[in-house]
């Protein structure tokens, strides 16, 4: 028939048996003893719907797909075998198991053999658990191309945390409930508790589908209030909010470094893992025009190549860097900010640090009013001081919109940069009170 001889050729391991069509995969060599057989077969009636076909055809290749993965891995997934093993290594004594099992460590990985797995577990075969931990190294080798790993190394590490070795297929929601309240406990916020707990969730789908587990993943309608706080609703300062920072920068009580990490955020318009993360060669004081390098070193990766920028240190931001630096270089880790990085926590733990400071100077609790609000308060200054778009997207790193952006001499565009900047800080906080709300201004 003409339909099944398109199918022949077009869809793997289905062939023309007369006139039945048959899915046939070889199973290989290497793997049969473990999977128990060396072919799997399933002949389809003649006159069977083609669309049947094509998806009983699509979910034979998937769960023989598992299996090979698996048996790859070292499981057994005979039958016959494993209660062959179990059978032999129930023959032994426990000391007798303890020795074979101290000879045969000497000579290799005893994992994938079924006999010496059931030797190594009293008698009875256990399947191989896959960790929260093994999923995530899994999933690096298959999916991770192109993609940023920070956010799944944070998320993995705390939840591993909280369950352990338990394996995947175990993880219940009670379990990310835990962790969500440890996470809160840690002073994360819902936004990026919810980014962390998509991550998760991302993992267990595709963990649960090359296993072809059928289970709800535990990480689904957590009721997480990500939207809030989300880069799109935040807002500049005020000039009533920062006089209020200002003030509280003045206090001899404050720590240095959350002194110097408010400056620099305040008079340079990065982000606060930009500047939380530096490193002292990230940071030039001795040129006509002081700067730091805005750039992927060992502490963190910037969001897109776009964000690999210099930016004059202007002001008291200029102060800070130098006071950080002369901190630093008693610091064989060569970041201006210690804490930064500290348990696998970067611009999250930053972050936390920084709001806290602000509420302490008196800024109304707001999610529109954060530490990446200083970001938006000098490219709104920039704006109103007439800054042209270039140095705008120069100096805040974004996207340049046609190719002349750029080109430029780097000293030149510094000195663009530098003079654009020194005009906005006298503006800075001069904001349309109209885009807050009533409880965000501060009343005098």
């Amino acid at each position: 028939m003409p339909e099944e001889n398109t199918l022949r050729v077009d869809v793997r391991y289905l062939v023309q048996r007369g006139p039945s069509l048959r899915y046939r995969r070889v199973v290989p060599k290497p793997l049969r003893s473990a999977i128990g057989c060396g072919v799997w077969t399933k002949t389809f009636k003649p006159g069977t719907p083609r669309a049947e076909v094509l998806t009983d055809v699509e979910r034979l290749a998937r769960h023989h797909d598992s299996l090979v993965q698996r048996a790859r891995a070292g499981e057994v997934l005979d039958p016959k075998a494993i209660a062959d093993a179990e059978a032999a290594a129930r023959t032994f004594s426990e000391a007798e198991r303890l020795d074979v099992l101290a000879l045969v460590a000497r000579a290799f990985d005893p994992t994938p053999d079924p006999f010496l797995n059931a030797l190594r577990h009293g008698g009875k075969y256990v399947p191989e658990v896959i960790s929260l931990q093994t999923a995530y190294e899994r999933d690096q080798k298959r999916y991770a191309k192109g993609r940023d790993a920070k956010p799944f190394d944070y998320a993995v590490d705390t939840f591993a945390a909280i369950v352990g070795a338990k394996d995947v297929r175990l993880i219940t929601r009670a379990d990310a409930f835990a962790w969500i309240e440890q996470c809160r406990r840690d002073g994360l916020s819902d936004a990026t508790i919810s980014r962390r707990a998509n991550s998760l969730r991302a993992l267990l789908n595709r963990t649960y589908l090359d296993l072809e587990v059928q289970k709800v993943n535990p990480f689904e309608k957590l009721g997480l209030s990500g939207g809030h706080g989300s880069a799109t609703d935040r807002l500049p300062f005020h000039k009533s909010h920062l006089a209020l920072i200002d003030a509280y920068i003045a206090q001899s009580s404050i720590k240095p470094e959350t002194r110097d990490l408010l400056q620099l955020l305040k008079f340079t318009g990065a982000g606060p893992a930009e500047i939380g993360g530096l490193l002292t060669g990230d940071v030039s004081l001795d040129g006509e025009i002081p700067f730091i390098a805005i750039r992927n070193n060992s502490l963190r990766r910037l969001k897109t190549k776009m964000r690999e920028r210099r930016i004059p240190l202007i002001g008291e931001a200029l102060d800070a860097a130098r006071a950080a630096v002369k901190r630093a270089e008693e610091n064989t880790r060569g970041n201006l900010f210690p804490t930064f990085g500290v348990h696998g926590r970067g611009a999250d733990m930053i972050s936390s640090r920084l709001n806290a400071a602000i509420r302490r100077a008196g800024v109304p609790v707001s999610p529109r009013l954060v530490a990446y609000s200083f970001r938006h308060s000098m490219i709104e200054a920039l704006k109103v001081t007439g800054a042209s778009s270039d140095l705008r997207r120069l100096i805040a790193g974004h996207a340049a919109k046609d190719a002349h952006d750029k080109y430029g001499a780097p000293a030149a565009l510094l000195r663009e940069a530098r003079d654009a900047m020194l005009k906005a800080v006298e503006r800075l906080g001069d904001v349309d009170e109209s885009i807050y709300a009533g409880a965000e201004l501060v009343r005098s």
